[in-house]
């Protein structure tokens, strides 16, 4: 750990990057070590397994960085809940921001910030939130990021249909969207897709719901020609697993819906997949199912 120090303090004006791995001593270097303005080369930064309050000690210097491009944090915690709206209050005041990562183990999370204004923008535009939220979490985030273009997002398993209050903020330059759903209905996640008008061109979705609805060709047909009419890949997937030896799968049976003339223009297709206690149903492009039996 002193030598690693020593390797930063004597080379912090060319240092590009810092990503440590020093397990079980994190806390302990960063209470001792300061990233400041000195590091003006500084582009990303990696942290991971940090008390959180040592984690807020190290977030509240990276502003004065003038050229913070990345910055991808993990937090380890055996709390059941954790608040981390002061995280993002200091990441939207970052000036040269533009991919932001969280991943939070396993923890309900929330965050309680009020809907940006015109002066608290953040030029984020790759956006990775391994953490559970709610749309309304989701939509409050967002409005902070207005030049947005990926955004990648774990959904909460709470009920949360008022989906009304999502549009906030234009993302007019949003194509791309990764959700990974949590057991909610299928309901909830059409509510949300009816519910934002951005002009999406690649829609990733994968779910462990118990709703056999996920697989209505229809409503996933009506529901993309009325509201995303400019997608280009669609990519659903749903896992599951058998536990019990006799226990069967929630499509066990069911004929394939995705044979219309709308799926087979765009090439997007069914498939199930079997491995041991495994069972994985997806409609995906095509190519993609091509490309994976090439090999």
């Amino acid at each position: 750990m002193d030598n690693c120090k020593q390797i930063i303090r004597f080379n912090r004006q060319q240092i590009l990057s810092i990503h440590l791995w020093l397990p079980d001593q994190m806390d302990k270097f960063f209470s001792s070590f300061t990233i400041d303005s000195s590091f003006n080369r500084l582009e990303s930064i990696f942290l991971t397994r940090l008390n959180l309050d040592v984690l807020m000690s190290v977030l509240i210097n990276l502003p004065s960085l003038p050229r913070l491009l990345c910055l991808n944090i993990e937090i380890f915690t055996n709390l059941n809940h954790l608040n981390i709206t002061d995280i993002y209050r200091i990441i939207f005041t970052l000036p040269m921001l533009k991919y932001y990562e969280i991943f939070v183990n396993y923890t309900e999370t929330s965050v309680s910030l009020p809907i940006a204004t015109n002066k608290q923008f953040s030029p984020i535009e790759y956006l990775v939130l391994d953490q559970y939220c709610t749309f309304e979490e989701l939509s409050t985030i967002t409005s902070y990021t207005p030049q947005l273009r990926h955004l990648s997002f774990m959904h909460t398993d709470k009920s949360d249909l008022n989906t009304e209050i999502f549009v906030r903020v234009p993302l007019l330059n949003l194509t791309t969207i990764s959700i990974t759903e949590y057991p909610q209905k299928f309901d909830e996640l059409e509510m949300f897709i009816s519910g934002i008008q951005w002009k999406l061109k690649f829609l990733y979705i994968t779910t462990k719901s118990k709703d056999i609805s996920y697989f209505d060709a229809n409503r996933w047909e009506e529901l993309i020609l009325k509201y995303l009419p400019h997608l280009k890949v669609f990519h659903l997937q749903y896992d599951e697993f058998t536990i019990e030896e006799n226990e069967l799968s929630i499509y066990l049976g069911e004929p394939n819906q995705f044979t219309s003339s709308f799926w087979i223009e765009r090439q997007w297709l069914f498939e199930a997949e079997i491995d041991h206690d495994q069972i994985m149903y997806s409609v995906r492009p095509y190519k993609y199912i091509e490309k994976r039996f090439l090999y």
